[in-house]
Formats: C-alpha cells, sequence, structure tokens
C-alpha cells in the first residue's frame, strides 16, 4: 500500500434504485506499490469517476491502452481488463446489478458487452457537470445522496420492468452449483429459444450460457477469498466442474491466467489481480 490508507464507503441507495443498483462505492487513498491491476468480468456494468478529473486508462486483454474521460462506463464484461493504479485512486463509482444498469444508460446492454465509454457519450454535458458536483460536495455521504439525486432524476420508468422470463432465468442461473443447461433453461420458461435469446442479451449485455459461466467463475472466486479448497480438482467438484480441465479451462478464459497463478491484491475485491 505503499504506506498510504485507502478508506472506503460503501452505500446502498433506496428504492427504487435499489432494484437495480448493488451499491454505490467510494475510494480515497489507494495508491499502491504495483502500476497495474487486472479486472476479473462479473457480467454487470460499472460507472466510475475519478473525483480529481484525471483520465483513465484502461488495458485490454492483449494490453492495448484505452484512455477515457474522468467519467466512464465499464459495460458488461466477460474478458478481463487491466486499469493504472500507479498515481492512486479517488473515485466513487456505481455497480449495477445484473442488468440494471438500462434504465440508467437507456443502451441496450448488448451494445456494451466488453467495451468502455466515455460517460459523455451517453449522458452529454451532464456527465461532466455530475463529475464537478460530486467534487464539490466534500465527503462522501454528501456524493452518495448528490448522485442517488442525480440518478433518480436519469431513471427512465419505461425501461425499469424486466421482462419476467429474464428475472426469472437470473435467478436459476445465479444459483450454485453446474449451471442449467440453456435447453432446460428455455424449456422451463416456455419462450421460443431465439426470442429469449433476444431479450437476454439486450436486457443482461451477453447470452445466458456465457452469464452462467461467468456466475460459476464468481462463485469459485469468492471460495477461493473464503479459503476453500486449495486442491484444484476439489474446488471443481465443488464448483459444479465435470472435470478439472474444464475448469481450468474457464478460469483462464476468464481471468488470463490459471488458478495457481491467481494473486488478488490486498485489500481488494477478489476481482483485482496485482499485475
Amino acid at each position: 500500500m505503499g504506506g498510504s490508507v485507502m478508506l472506503v464507503r460503501t452505500y446502498v441507495p433506496s428504492a427504487p434504485l435499489s432494484s437495480h443498483i448493488d451499491m454505490f462505492w467510494h475510494m480515497e487513498g489507494y495508491a499502491p506499490s504495483h502500476g497495474k491491476e487486472l479486472t476479473l468480468p462479473d457480467g454487470t456494468v460499472e460507472l466510475v469517476i475519478d473525483l480529481r478529473g484525471s483520465r483513465n486508462v484502461l488495458y485490454d486483454r492483449y494490453g492495448r491502452a484505452i484512455d477515457l474521460g474522468a467519467a466512464i462506463v465499464c459495460g458488461p464484461h466477460s474478458e478481463p481488463f487491466a486499469i493504472d493504479t500507479s498515481s492512486g485512486t479517488s473515485a466513487i463509482g456505481i455497480h449495477f446489478k445484473p442488468g440494471g444498469a438500462s434504465p440508467f444508460l437507456r443502451a441496450p446492454l448488448d451494445e456494451l458487452h466488453n467495451r468502455h465509454l466515455d460517460l459523455e457519450l451517453l449522458w452529454g454535458a451532464g456527465a461532466n457537470e455530475l463529475r464537478d458536483e460530486l467534487a464539490e460536495a466534500g465527503t462522501p455521504e454528501a456524493r452518495f445522496r448528490l448522485l442517488e439525486a442525480r440518478l433518480l432524476r436519469r431513471y427512465d420508468v419505461r425501461l425499469a420492468e424486466r421482462h419476467p422470463a429474464v428475472s426469472y432465468a437470473l435467478r436459476l442461473l445465479d444459483e450454485p452449483g453446474e449451471p442449467l443447461a440453456i435447453a432446460d433453461l428455455t424449456g422451463r420458461i416456455g419462450m421460443n429459444p431465439d426470442r429469449f435469446l433476444r431479450l437476454f442479451k439486450s436486457e443482461v449485455g451477453m447470452t445466458p450460457k456465457r452469464y452462467a459461466r461467468l456466475r460459476r467463475f464468481q462463485h469459485v472466486l469468492g471460495l477461493l477469498q473464503a479459503g476453500g479448497p486449495a486442491d484444484g480438482a476439489a474446488l471443481a467438484a465443488a464448483c459444479g466442474y465435470y472435470d478439472q480441465s474444464h475448469f481450468i479451462k474457464d478460469f483462464q478464459a476468464f481471468a488470463g491466467r490459471s488458478p495457481t497463478g491467481y494473486r488478488p491484491a490486498a485489500d481488494r475485491h477478489p476481482n483485482h489481480v496485482v499485475l
């Protein structure tokens, strides 16, 4: 941590925002000795605002730099990407629930899959105005209240109602263990498979099969963080993989490294890995 003190606050907004948002977060003083962190995918959307007004530099899975403004949207990802931590962090963000960003971004989430965008492209001048207001607010609590009020203004009720088939599928696919076969899933839903696929991709940002694989991958990270089985075969079995090679292949696809090479950053979410 380079001698710095990291302060992290979180806040769960009230309804109706709480139906779409997992939490607001606020981070100050994060200045690690390493210059980059790999961010592992979880299939959700993240909105990040640098309170200093600094530009955000990200790197895709091939190491190519992505130069963005101070307020950005990280679309629903199924690929890892890296963030620049060399200059420290002073930021506020929104972690949306799966499919929860649509009423605020007003864009089909499949168009944002594995993409990073300046928030200004979606919100216009309001994105920079929000950043300036948040920077001036001063305290995390004041910033949370301001962010909540601004999101309520942007809340599009017409896009807030998720299709019941997608809500039902998300509940089933979030259950731990071996993912439900998509044919079985569509059979339970009783909808034309092609129509269901289009609905799910538009509302969540990716196919149900890929989303199910990501949720299982996140279950693996949760077990690793909690001190779960160190043996690869035991870990694979605990997370519903039919064999260890399948487990390793999936882990490498989402983490860019093998399970034995996974080293989460200290004091961070298990999705953050030191580079």
